[in-house]
């Protein structure tokens, strides 16, 4: 077996661990969303204006994105699980594959692009177009 082989050719994860997995992932999801949008509707609706501080925007922005992440990549992940786990051959679990990693990567241009803000626009953008592929 040299370098670049695939060495688990013909073997696949437990079907256990794919229901389990696939169950997780919508008790997630279950839990994820009304949860953070509870926490979205309470800064944004506050009648007297007390949850508007700098720290209840940030909470604001990171129950956004896992707002976001608990109403599609929850439930794509569980039908992933699920498809992987009744062994369909579908070519709709290589478009949903592709679909979540791509979704992973504007999560990371993002996060690099908030975290980073203060940096000079080029360097950010340079910064996260090299992590986003790696």
């Amino acid at each position: 077996m040299g370098f670049g082989e695939p060495n688990c050719t013909g073997i696949s994860a437990p079907i256990e661990l794919s229901y389990i997995t696939s169950t997780i992932s919508i008790l997630l999801a279950l839990v994820t969303f009304p949860g953070n949008l509870m926490v979205c509707l309470a800064i944004v609706l506050d009648p007297y204006k007390e949850l508007r501080t700098p720290f209840n925007y940030l909470l604001l922005s990171l129950a956004t994105t896992d707002l976001i992440v608990g109403a599609f990549m929850d439930p794509l992940s569980a039908v992933f699980h699920y498809i992987e786990a009744t062994k369909l051959n579908l070519v709709s679990d290589k478009i949903l594959s592709h679909s979540i990693l791509n979704f992973d990567n504007c999560i990371a241009v993002n996060f690099g692009s908030t975290c980073y803000r203060p940096l000079h626009r080029r360097q950010v953008s340079a910064y996260v177009q090299d992590k986003a592929y790696i």
